[in-house]
């Protein structure tokens, strides 16, 4: 099944196959507000509940291909700077574990992008 990512996305509140109009201009302004505030934009909703239904679906199914590590670390992946205070949250370590499924474990009608992929992608 050919899965077309703008049909995972809210478009109506997220209109960004719409470059150039005045909803996208909005939503663009808005996330760069969000961004030059708190260098993050959250857009709540941006995939859709079905998207999501389809996205998880998709990862389970992926889930038998991943290389799976973990260990202990930091949420920022780097070593702590000694000069921060002993309870700074950049020195937290916990443990993480992560599976990964690697591009050439997707198969080829998945990747998005690939000029022998016919998934369409946005803006295609």
């Amino acid at each position: 099944m050919t899965v077309y990512p703008l049909s995972l996305v809210d478009l109506e509140r997220y209109p960004i196959h719409q470059p150039g109009s005045a909803a996208f201009t909005a939503v663009l302004s808005d996330a760069r507000r969000q961004l030059e505030a708190t260098g993050a934009a959250e857009l709540s909703g941006f995939v859709d509940a079905a998207g999501v239904a389809a996205l998880v679906a998709d990862a389970a199914s992926m889930a038998v291909r991943a290389f799976h590590s973990g260990g202990v670390g930091t949420a920022y992946f780097e070593l702590p700077d000694e000069h921060w205070a002993s309870d700074h949250p950049r020195k937290a370590w916990s443990p993480y574990a992560v599976g990964a499924v690697g591009y050439d474990a997707i198969p080829a009608p998945r990747r998005c992008g690939r000029s022998t992929s016919p998934t369409p992608c946005p803006g295609s």
